[in-house]
């Protein structure tokens, strides 16, 4: 290998070592306005439970809205415009789950993920008019009759979970059974309804942050490899 080209692969490593220290960077200022925001809305959201509070006290009435009959609303996806659609109709969190018919595992997750629906989602009635409002809009995705789209997505086993925010993209995703409901799919979405938008952008980022950092470690481990690998063949 000239000399040339060697200046030329440690300048692209210098380069990409820059980029990740600019990624770094940009993700603790963002960091910090996270931290303030957060400070402020924990302030805020103390503030209103306490006034909540005390007008319970006061009045003596049950702030807890009462359950509403119906059914959890499921969107079906059957190609890539539905699923734009989906994602774009609003700012809520979006969960997508991916199932076949003819997989097991995937009925009884599918049981599971109605009750999920049922709490969170959206609530309609026979005729499909909406009688309440979810935190959550649910949809599903069936692998028979999607299945490159499932593919491209990069599906590999199911049933599988994907969560959105049409603000902030693709959130989490991650492989579940049954068994695993409640510690996975339950317990994810209510951190993520706990969280701010920022608080949510922020852990996207770090993520992406991570997701930089290790692909520019592997590339450079897969050249020096390389360089081992042709200095061994030239012995």
């Amino acid at each position: 290998m000239s000399s040339s080209c060697i200046v030329l692969q440690y300048k692209m490593k210098y380069l990409a070592l820059l980029l990740a220290l600019l990624k770094i960077h940009q993700l603790s200022a963002f960091a910090t306005n996270c931290i303030q925001s957060s400070s402020r809305q924990a302030a805020e959201r103390s503030k209103n439970h306490a006034l909540q509070v005390s007008t319970h006290h006061t009045t003596g009435s049950d702030t807890t809205p009462s359950p509403v009959d119906g059914i959890a609303k499921i969107t079906s996806i059957h190609n890539q415009d539905d699923l734009f659609n989906f994602l774009a109709e609003d700012e809520r969190l979006c969960v997508i789950k991916f199932y076949a018919g003819w997989c097991k595992s995937c009925a009884k997750f599918g049981l599971k993920y109605k009750q999920l629906a049922h709490v969170h989602g959206d609530i309609v009635d026979k005729s499909g008019t909406v009688q309440r409002n979810g935190e959550v809009r649910f949809a599903q995705m069936e692998y028979g009759e999607n299945v490159r789209l499932v593919k491209s997505l990069g599906i590999k086993k199911l049933p599988f979970v994907q969560i959105y925010k049409a603000s902030t993209g693709k959130i989490d995703e991650f492989v579940c059974g049954p068994r695993d409901f409640n510690e996975k799919v339950v317990t994810r979405v209510e951190e993520l309804l706990a969280m701010s938008n920022d608080e949510i952008m922020f852990e996207k980022n770090m993520e992406d942050g991570q997701s930089l950092g290790d692909s520019i470690i592997s590339s450079m481990n897969g050249e020096d490899a390389d360089k081992a690998i042709s200095k061994r063949d030239m012995k």
